[in-house]
């Protein structure tokens, strides 16, 4: 491909180091130009869309502890509010569910982790009787409650490195 070039520009006689240097230097430039511009938009158009996503999933788990708050106030549990909460999960554990099926957006491993560990939580509370689900919420209100907060937590954290374009530098002194 080089030496192509090479002949297209300066003809095949009479060829020096020079000319090849500047073969590689024109290269390089168009290279450059072809990939900076493309390259940063596509890393900006990335971190947009994972910002999107993260957000989408706080939204999501924090709807969800919206939706869990009966919970978190009552010592008793009816099985008529047992099963309003199922209901009012159920939309939001089918967004969960969507936002996992992209797990590249989310970034990071740890955060997708999170949130996929509480859909699968939530999304088992779906299948069981009324009974069951009601021991199963009092059982495990305070695990469910720490879960939900730490998953928020990370997805918080990921939304701020991503903005902050991924340099812990930017971070730790906007901390």
């Amino acid at each position: 491909m080089v030496l192509r070039h090479l002949k297209n520009l300066f003809g095949a006689k009479n060829l020096g180091t020079e000319h090849l240097r500047a073969i590689f230097q024109l290269r390089e430039e168009m290279t450059a130009q072809d990939l900076t511009p493309s390259s940063a938009d596509d890393l900006n158009l990335q971190r947009a869309e994972c910002l999107r996503h993260l957000h989408k999933a706080g939204d999501l788990v924090r709807a969800c502890e919206v939706a869990l708050a009966p919970l978190w106030k009552s010592d008793a549990l009816d099985a008529r509010v047992a099963e309003s909460v199922r209901h009012s999960l159920r939309f939001h554990i089918s967004g969960l569910e969507a936002l996992c099926m992209h797990p590249l957006l989310f970034f990071g491993q740890n955060t997708f982790s999170a949130v996929r560990e509480t859909y699968e939580t939530l999304s088992s509370l779906q299948g069981l009787s009324k009974g069951q689900l009601k021991r199963r919420l009092l059982d495990a209100r305070g695990e469910l409650a720490a879960d939900l907060k730490t998953t928020l937590s990370l997805i918080f954290q990921e939304a701020d490195w991503v903005r902050l374009g991924g340099d812990t530098r930017k971070q730790k002194s906007a901390s």
